[in-house]
């Protein structure tokens, strides 16, 4: 009973342990902001229209990097349509709880 006892102790640490390196940390996302799913089209004004259409239907949105595409979650793209608009196609810097490949941007503006 005491081995048994010691061996959930012990997957419980190792469980706290690895679902500490899964959650998200603040950090800060460089890149052009795209609809993920024209992500790697050539840049043009025809084609900068259809990504913006297609994320105010919807369509995920994300910053591509020299590391690959964050896609943004939450609820970034519902609430700035305006801002949408203005910054797509655009490099932008994106603040937010960043995990893996996504961001849960929390300010996004023009980079600098």
């Amino acid at each position: 009973m005491r081995k048994l006892s010691t061996l959930f102790i012990a997957c419980g640490i190792l469980t706290a342990i690895m679902l500490t390196a899964v959650v998200a940390a603040e950090g800060t996302v460089t890149g052009v902001l795209v609809e993920v799913g024209c992500a790697n089209e050539p840049a043009s004004d025809a084609h900068t229209a259809c990504m913006l259409r297609c994320a105010q239907r919807g369509e995920p949105i994300g910053i591509r990097t020299s590391d690959g595409i964050y896609t943004i979650l939450g609820d970034w793209t519902a609430n700035n349509g305006d801002a949408l608009a203005s910054l797509m196609a655009k490099e932008v810097e994106a603040t937010g709880d960043v995990s893996g490949q996504t961001i849960t941007v929390s300010d996004l503006k023009l980079a600098q």
